[in-house]
């Protein structure tokens, strides 16, 4: 099992500012405390940098790797949000909720084994659930 300082390190870099570090220790503390009721979502910029690329990626495996139990939700979006499903599709896609605006909505990005909700046209109830 890695050890997840080092792999935070991977993540970020070793320059992980003190501030970001307590943030991640609530992040934590408010996953582990959901238990298996967790739902992580995570929103960004659509323009990411080439050289974030891969940070964001491996930010989603290392989130998947460390709350076993969470669900994670996305839009999919270009950027971020579809880095980010990325890297928790290659370690559970079954945990990983894409929810897009309309069914056609980033179809090229779409992860194999993934959960896709699409909200034009969804029950009330789904709406409920997502929500």
């Amino acid at each position: 099992m890695k050890n997840p300082r080092k792999d935070l390190e991977e993540c970020f870099g070793r320059d992980f500012e003190p501030d970001a570090r307590k943030a991640l220790a609530e992040l934590r503390r408010l996953i582990r405390e959901a238990g298996d009721s967790a739902v992580v979502l995570v929103e960004g910029r659509r323009a990411v940098p080439e050289l974030d690329h891969a940070r964001l990626v491996a930010v989603g495996e290392w989130l998947a790797r460390e709350f076993p139990a969470a669900l994670f939700r996305s839009g999919n979006a270009e950027g971020a949000d579809s880095l980010f499903a990325t890297g928790v599709g290659k370690v559970d896609p079954c945990r990983l909720q894409l929810v897009l605006p309309n069914p056609t909505m980033g179809r090229s990005r779409l992860i194999a084994g993934a959960a896709v909700y699409a909200l034009d046209g969804a029950s009330a109830e789904t709406k409920r659930l997502l929500t």
